[in-house]
């Protein structure tokens, strides 16, 4: 696999495209000041990455005997932590990433998270239990509530509480220290609670469910603040806050990325339909700037966070025959002749000055069509080349076969021919 970084707002690459994961990525997180993202994947091993350059901070952290599924740093950017099918917890130097610590659970360790004093360690298990390391003591706190997998855990940001959710269908809150819970589950996903992450001020909870929803709660009371989140159309596998606490990112089997407005419950911005298999984690930057979503298709995508896409789309506009023209070869789509040696400069096309926008910054993908505004077919993708296939407002991805889309030249619309003439 490969990344490839773009510029946020040109969309032009800006680095060569380097090797990746080699199967589904479960896992990411950023450093805690936003220069690294660390990705855990099926392919059992974990990468570091310079989110600024794209280029990898150390060869793959090699050890664990099968899929990587839970990732993080720790709050001093000085360690990484892991867990896994095998059934362990790891703790990884992020300088030379060796192994400096090693735990174990008695079943497939689903998730894990690292309490702000970079002391307490948590996680949970298919052994329906949380733990709680102490990693100066080795002392252990094993929690026991939930009545199925615990799927997520989460400290809260001043590490008093812990977070859990579960396959029970339930949410439920710990007292970091003792292990006890401080108040009844929190229950009003009909399925699999997935994911759960506390707010910056320690006020909220959001979690994720395969119940398609995303629900908020008050972290004090247990109650539900606003109702569901709606919108995707599958289950949704990850969810976070962003760093000031007003927007909330989902990450789910509809292969989309949506963020929501943590007040209201609305969905800010359309859902990125750039992955072409399921989310299974989202992050939002410490910084703010970012976003980071993994994804089974084996890529990690990172999202400008303040531009996205524009809630209108400008019209087009019309193409006019006075403006400069811009000269390239053009080879049909069907063309026989693959190696382009017949190309010859009687085959050369003119068209007009291209619109003063990024015309993909207004598309989607719908299967393997390039679906312009007013959802007019603009492009057939083919398969191969639909995992890597980079956007305006991609950063970064990891793919087998990166692809770049030039617009530069392209005409479309009814008036397109009088932007063409034979030379």
């Amino acid at each position: 696999m490969t990344i490839r970084v773009w510029n946020a707002q040109t969309g032009e690459c800006v680095m060569d495209p380097l090797e990746g994961h080699d199967d589904g990525v479960n896992s990411v997180a950023f450093s805690p000041d936003s220069s690294h993202i660390v990705s855990g994947s099926d392919d059992m091993t974990i990468r570091v990455w310079n989110a600024q350059t794209g280029q990898s901070a150390m060869d793959p952290l090699e050890g664990h005997e099968d899929e990587v599924d839970s990732v993080a740093f720790s709050p001093d950017g000085r360690h990484i932590i892991s867990g896994s099918k095998d059934k362990t917890v790891r703790v990884w130097d992020a300088q030379t990433g060796h192994i400096v610590m090693l735990m174990g659970h008695e079943d497939w360790i689903t998730s894990v998270a690292i309490a702000s004093d970079g002391r307490h360690i948590v996680s949970g298990c298919y052994d329906d239990t949380v733990r709680v390391w102490d990693t100066q003591t080795g002392q252990i706190v094993s929690i026991k509530g939930h009545e199925d997998v615990v799927a997520s855990v989460a400290f809260s940001p001043d590490g008093r509480h812990i977070v859990s959710g579960s396959y029970d269908m339930s949410v439920r809150v710990w007292d970091a220290q003792t292990g006890q819970s401080v108040m009844d589950p929190l229950k009003g996903h009909d399925h699999y609670v997935t994911s759960v992450a506390f707010s910056p001020d320690c006020r909220h909870i959001v979690s994720a469910s395969y119940d398609k929803t995303v629900r908020l709660w008050d972290a004090q009371t247990g109650q539900n603040l606003i109702d569901p989140l709606k919108g995707h159309d599958d289950r949704v596998n990850s969810v976070t806050f962003s760093s000031d606490g007003r927007h909330i990112v989902s990450g789910s089997d509809d292969n989309t990325v949506r963020v929501w407005d943590a007040q209201t419950g609305q969905s800010v911005m359309d859902p990125v339909t750039f992955h072409h298999d399921w989310v299974t984690s989202v992050a939002f930057s410490p910084d703010g700037r970012h976003i980071v979503s993994g994804s089974n298709d084996k890529t990690v995508r990172v999202w400008d966070a303040q531009t996205w896409y524009p809630f209108i789309v400008p019209a087009l506009s019309p193409c006019s025959t006075s403006s400069i023209p811009f000269v390239s070869p053009i080879l049909p789509l069907h063309s026989e002749n693959k190696d382009n040696s017949d190309m010859s400069d009687s085959h050369k096309t003119k068209f007009c000055q291209p619109c003063d926008i990024s015309l993909l910054n207004f598309c989607h993908l719908d299967d393997n069509w390039i679906m312009g505004p007013h959802n007019t077919h603009l492009l057939w993708v083919p398969d191969h080349n639909r995992s890597g296939l980079l956007w305006p407002r991609t950063t970064m991805v990891i793919s087998c076969t990166p692809t770049l889309l030039e617009f530069k030249s392209f005409v479309h619309g009814i008036n397109w021919s009088q932007c063409f003439s034979v030379l």
